[in-house]
């Protein structure tokens, strides 16, 4: 048997070698010349313009970058349509803070909020807790947290989608994160902001109703903490830190969990008069340390700390810009998420302020209509604890802030640290944890407040967004309160609110949004906000 293999591999070997002469006396004898054979070093560089066999996967020879007509044509028709017929309702809420289950509650008040996101084909709001099960924990935890309970609470309450990105993720450390998100899955709800990593973090979430798919992509806004983190970012007034941030999967390394960070940088608004006299002072104080002057333009960092030109009106205002690799790849998941989905919402948790004044920040803003350009179906912002304007953009809503939703973390656990910022000791204090909470978190509130009966971020309000065949048609506002008035037990609960209350509420958001070019027009206890044929506000 070896003998016959043997001589079967002879005979192969001498059929190549008469094969290669057969080929060199073939050159030979049509005046070719014969090359030596070489071992290659590699396939040649990749180049479409040259390599006309290449396909080109619809992108240009001379920018494998930028899409053809083609492309371009594709994405404008995938992303520029909301694709559910028929009538088509989102019930969209702020932060949902619930450290014990309520959905169950014999209460009339509450039934008839939570009657209005259970009846909408979705419900889309803030996690802003962290959830895990207490029952299995380990040791330390502290900040802003739930029992397990709480996310299929969250989804009787009628909550199906999600954002999970908030300044509270790493409360106690990112490494719980993965276990909250799986409770989320279990109870049945679709999340986004946050991952195993980025790429997980940044990735639209999905859920299948009866009337088509849905998606939700969701970030943190927030003032880096470190000039590492972003160029030139602005150290004061931080919150935005790098332990929160979720990081890309490497090859074999996995990746950090955490969030999808929307990253920016403020800008303290002055005049021209004041920003040369700043300009002034650091050109001085850089050439007393032999440094050359900061380049010339409208804005300026000094020590740590950044200007922006802007009107004299402007004055004691901030201005913000966002990282632009964030803002990119958020929006291609945007646009990815719409692809592949029949309805998009974007949700952003961020707390910065412009300052005095009603308006918007700016970044939001850009963000906002950024999102809704790249195929967002309605855009929410959760963060301020506070009510702020609607906008319709281009047939789409946008929610500036509707304030809490559920607010019952004067149940979290508290930390020795809680103790000490109290300047209590922890083992001889007579000191409650609930009493501290309410101390750090009611009591300042209700010291503030002059009118003890409206306390701002005690009133809320749930919308829903209503579309007709791939049209906004209407926005509908039910204010609610939190129970300022209530025992500690029941406080942070919704409940509708009606009378003076409710017109307060409503008649805040009207203020507000007629500022954004939207007419809320207020009948009874509910406000109401009409789009036209042409995506305005009626």
């Amino acid at each position: 048997m070896r003998l016959r293999k043997a001589n079967v591999i002879a005979v192969s070997a001498a059929i190549t070698a008469a094969g290669l002469w057969f080929g060199i006396a073939r050159s030979i004898a049509a005046d070719a010349p014969v090359q030596a054979i070489l071992p290659q070093a590699g396939p040649p560089p990749y180049d479409r313009s040259t390599r006309p066999d290449l396909p080109s996967r619809f992108t240009r020879p001379d920018n494998p970058q930028v899409f053809d007509e083609r492309v371009k044509a594709f994405r404008d028709r995938e992303i520029s349509q909301m694709k559910m017929r028929g009538r088509f309702t989102v019930a969209v809420g702020g932060d949902i803070i619930s450290t014990f289950p309520i959905a169950q509650l014999e209460d009339p008040a509450l039934q008839a909020i939570l009657n209005i996101v259970r009846s909408a084909d979705i419900g889309v709001g803030n996690s802003e807790a962290n959830i895990i099960d207490y029952a299995k924990a380990g040791c330390c935890l502290g900040g802003m947290m739930a029992p397990k309970e709480t996310a299929a609470d969250m989804k009787a309450m009628g909550f199906d989608m999600v954002n999970k990105a908030s300044n509270h993720i790493a409360d106690t450390g990112v490494s719980i994160l993965p276990e909250n998100l799986e409770i989320l899955r279990d109870a049945g709800i679709a999340y986004a902001g946050s991952g195993r990593n980025l790429q997980e973090a940044r990735a639209p979430g999905y859920m299948s109703t009866p009337k088509g798919r849905a998606a939700i992509v969701g970030s943190y806004a927030g003032v880096v903490a470190c000039h590492q983190c972003a160029p030139d970012s602005d150290n004061s007034g931080s919150d935005m830190w790098p332990a929160q941030f979720a990081s890309y999967q490497l090859g074999f390394a996995y990746g950090m969990s955490g969030l999808n960070p929307l990253r920016v940088t403020r800008y303290n608004v002055v005049p021209q008069a004041d920003f040369d006299m700043l300009r002034a002072f650091d050109t001085a104080n850089r050439a007393a340390r032999g440094q050359r002057a900061a380049a010339a333009g409208s804005t300026l960092n000094l020590n740590g700390t950044w200007y922006k030109i802007g009107p004299a009106e402007d004055r004691g205002t901030s201005s913000y810009t966002i990282y632009p690799d964030d803002l990119m790849q958020i929006e291609r998941s945007v646009r990815n998420g719409k692809e592949q989905s029949d309805f998009l919402s974007v949700l952003v948790h961020a707390h910065q302020s412009r300052g005095p004044g009603p308006r918007e920040p700016d970044h939001i803003v850009a963000y906002a209509h950024g999102v809704i350009d790249n195929g967002a179906d309605l855009f929410a912002r959760s963060g301020p604890w506070e009510l702020r304007g609607i906008e319709i953009y281009k047939g789409r809503p946008i929610f500036y802030g509707l304030g809490l939703m559920v607010a019952s973390h004067m149940n979290t656990p508290v930390g020795y640290d809680r103790y000490r910022d109290n300047q209590q000791d922890p083992f001889a204090s007579e000191f409650t944890d609930t009493e501290l909470n309410w101390v750090s978190w009611y009591g300042p509130n209700v010291i503030a407040e002059a009118d003890r009966t409206n306390i701002r971020s005690m009133e809320s309000a749930v919308a829903e967004a209503v579309f007709q065949d791939g049209k906004l048609v209407e926005v509908v506002v039910t204010p609610m309160q939190l129970g300022y008035d209530r025992p500690m037990s029941q406080m942070g609960i919704p409940r509708i609110a009606t009378g003076a209350v409710a017109q307060r509420i409503l008649k805040r958001i009207q203020d507000l949004s007629k500022d954004l070019g939207s007419t809320l027009a207020i009948k009874g206890d509910k406000g109401t906000i009409r789009v036209g044929p042409d995506g305005r506000s009626l």
